[in-house]
């Protein structure tokens, strides 16, 4: 079934974007910097992460994109146009093109599946109770409920009911879904299936969403782009792959490290008892599938020795990340053996 309407393309090319953003609060103690000069954009049909340790700014951040916050200093603008300055009722009709996932679901229990995802429509108002029941429809079948649209929300399963939370968040048919830690409450078997899901509804209906997590095994599934947000501050940011392959901040460093997606960044040569040099090889893609560590050796008469790697996948693209300890090679055959692996498609570089 194709869900045609809820595509409502316009000309913009970034559908949400932040300007220099800063949000302070004042306490006894003197004011809190939540975020400083913070900004992105982010563009039509991406998906766009932002992760951070708990305390970083992720959920302040997410807030003022749909204005629950407003910011100390700096605009966000929605499909080109500012709507930080807009006034309380204006933003109630903005926000009807803004869909918002909840972590813990935030489903009214007395209510049925049905009756939840209306509830939006319902406060929206314009719409006859034909148009309410197709969109309704629409919106379950979307995320595979159509059978559980009687039932309440503690006759259902963790997933279920995120998949009750996203079906409300489409019935207004909105240009932008904000996903607040979606998966952070469920086992890992059901987070894959809801991040599945939003895969899924990004490609056919080409929605933008924006979600933030403290995981990067969630980033790492389903993110185009990436920011890393550190006491406020946006410290690293660029898309998935070279933010993961080729992390520049510690911070982003330590995530990675801590979710084991890149652990061997830490490597070096106390911990794995050799005094040779390091080199990280990093090649994705089809390059994956080849031998070309194996042919460059051979090559320039190298013996390559595998200190540690992580062979996996970003979003749909598998890559390959190996740590290699290089005996016995001058900086000349070094050179040649990079260059070489340049031509294979795979990059390498220095460690220590």
């Amino acid at each position: 079934m194709q869900h045609c309407s809820f595509l409502r393309p316009t000309s913009a090319a970034e559908v949400i974007e932040a300007r220099n953003i800063a949000k302070v609060f004042p306490t006894h103690e003197g004011p809190v910097f939540a975020l400083q000069e913070v900004g992105l954009a982010v563009a039509r049909g991406e998906i766009f992460g932002i992760i951070g340790r708990s305390g970083a700014g992720k959920s302040t951040l997410l807030r003022i994109l749909n204005l629950l916050e407003r910011p100390t200093t700096g605009e966000v603008l929605l499909e080109g146009r500012v709507i930080s300055h807009l006034n309380e009722s204006q933003l109630r009709r903005v926000r009807q093109r803004i869909g918002m996932i909840f972590q813990h679901f935030n489903l009214l229990s007395s209510r049925t599946v049905y009756e939840n995802v209306r509830l939006p429509l319902r406060i929206a108002g314009g719409l006859s109770s034909g148009e309410e029941a197709e969109r309704i429809g629409a919106a379950l079948d979307l995320v595979g409920l159509t059978s559980v649209a009687r039932k309440y929300p503690r006759q259902l399963s963790g997933g279920q009911r995120q998949r009750v939370g996203i079906a409300r968040a489409l019935a207004n048919r909105p240009q932008l879904l904000l996903c607040d830690e979606a998966t952070s409450a469920l086992d890992p078997e059901t987070t894959q299936s809801i991040l599945s899901l939003l895969r899924d509804i990004n490609r056919r209906l080409n929605l933008t969403i924006v979600l933030i997590t403290h995981g990067m095994d969630v980033i790492r599934a389903i993110a185009d782009r990436v920011a890393v947000l550190d006491h406020g501050r946006i410290v690293e940011s660029g898309t998935l792959a070279n933010v993961f392959l080729n992390p520049t901040h510690a911070t982003t460093r330590a995530l990675l490290a801590e979710s084991d997606a890149n652990g061997h960044e830490s490597c070096d040569a106390a911990a794995t008892g050799t005094r040779e040099q390091l080199w990280r090889l990093t090649y994705r893609g089809a390059t994956v599938a080849t031998p070309v560590l194996t042919a460059a050796a051979r090559e320039h008469g190298l013996d390559v020795t595998i200190v540690q790697g992580s062979i996996g996948r970003i979003k749909d693209e598998p890559y390959a990340q190996l740590t290699l300890s290089i005996p016995g090679a001058n900086d000349q055959r070094l050179q040649q053996f990079c260059a070489s692996l340049a031509r294979r498609g795979a990059h390498c570089e220095r460690l220590s």
